[in-house]
């Protein structure tokens, strides 16, 4: 969550610089992001076998399974894009596409943060 907006207050990195490096740790992060979302959507199912969890099981992938791919197959393609334009030099005008981004990004956490308060709610802590 940090190092993406602090790698920008270095003062004697060049702007592009930091770019290039950003569009190069979200093309590496994106594929560890799958494989976390496969993990937790995988997770999500075997919960959801227990018929006393299924309803809630069933909301919580329902949330959480578009946010992800609207992030990754909407906005993390047009960022890249955005990205690309600048390193190539062409100047383009400011949008809420990365506030959107992170907006996302905050929403998958708060969810999977909510279902797994609930669930030790729910089971009383036993694992």
């Amino acid at each position: 969550f940090f190092a993406a907006p602090i790698k920008f207050l270095t003062p004697d990195v060049p702007f592009l610089n930091l770019l290039a490096v950003g569009k190069i740790t979200f093309q590496g992060f994106k594929w560890v992001e799958w494989f976390f979302f496969g993990v937790v959507i995988g997770t999500g199912c075997l919960i959801c076998i227990h018929e006393s969890y299924r309803r809630t099981c069933l909301y919580f992938l329902a949330i959480l399974i578009p946010l992800f791919l609207m992030q990754q197959l909407l906005f993390l393609p047009k960022l890249d894009s955005q990205t690309s334009e600048v390193l190539s030099g062409t100047r383009i005008p400011g949008g809420s596409l990365h506030y959107l981004y992170i907006t996302i990004e905050f929403m998958k956490l708060l969810v999977i943060l909510g279902f797994a308060i609930y669930m030790h709610w729910q089971t009383g802590g036993r694992q």
